[in-house]
């Protein structure tokens, strides 16, 4: 679904290991507006690496089909198709996790954690404390004002419910027990996110570009959907990714 928007903003075939290029696909030749909005979005560096950049072209095209208004004109707009196996590349940002015990009866479900955290917490250590027999107390070493909370879980035939790690998408239970065991106290687990993205730092980079708003405007008759979309929004990030769509349609 992604493809063709990702592969229009990377424009080089040095990429092929992480999105889809067709064997006909030349790289196009960027004027001083398009390379500046390119080089704005992924940060390029000459200390990025290819994954690095490919990467931030995911997140950053994938925020188009998060978006009801924009990813109707996307799907109108580009090849829709989703052809290559991103698995590589996950395996390569995935989040990770370890854990300082390894008990049976304890049940970590992490099927869930993504790579991008709901607060911006991109490296966090999580302490847990047995409090009662069905309690556990949840402390974080990066929240210095409101430091606990508590994990109350509900036994039945041996086994507990799953609680939700507060700010994680990690699952916490237990198994072949009646209650929380007796030995099971004060443990951590460590949560690694992968490179942040930081919307906010791009939006600046992106109005810094001279004539940015060329890369909607010249395309402003003809795909007046998207056009409308960018000079009626009134949220940066919006603008942004229609900004994005136009220099893709640039280069079709």
């Amino acid at each position: 679904m992604v493809e063709e928007i990702r592969t229009l903003l990377l424009n080089s075939k040095k990429f092929k290991n992480y999105v889809y290029f067709p064997e006909d696909y030349s790289e196009r030749k960027l004027n001083k507006t398009l390379k500046n909005f390119r080089d704005a979005l992924l940060k390029i560096s000459k200390n990025d690496t290819e994954e690095i950049q490919a990467w931030r072209a995911k997140k950053i095209v994938n925020l188009i089909y998060n978006d009801n208004k924009l990813t109707k004109i996307a799907l109108k707009l580009f090849d829709k198709r989703k052809i290559q196996n991103d698995t590589q590349l996950n395996s390569f940002f995935g989040s990770t996790y370890s854990i300082s015990i390894n008990h049976a009866n304890l049940i970590i479900n992490a099927r869930e954690l993504d790579d991008t955290p709901s607060d911006s917490i991109y490296t966090k250590k999580i302490t847990f404390n047995k409090i009662s027999q069905d309690e556990l107390s949840v402390s974080y070493d990066y929240k210095k004002d409101n430091t606990s909370n508590i994990l109350k879980f509900v036994f039945n035939s041996g086994i507990s419910d799953l609680k939700t790690i507060p700010d994680t998408k990690i699952k916490i239970g237990f198994s072949g027990v009646s209650s929380i065991p007796s030995n099971i106290n004060n443990f951590d687990i460590n949560i690694t996110y992968p490179f942040m993205l930081n919307f906010n730092e791009i939006i600046e980079r992106v109005y810094s570009v001279p004539s940015v708003e060329q890369l909607i405007l010249v395309n402003s008759s003809n795909f007046s959907d998207l056009y409308s979309i960018y000079t009626t929004s009134k949220r940066d990030h919006e603008k942004i990714l229609c900004l994005l769509m136009g220099y893709a349609l640039s280069l079709k």
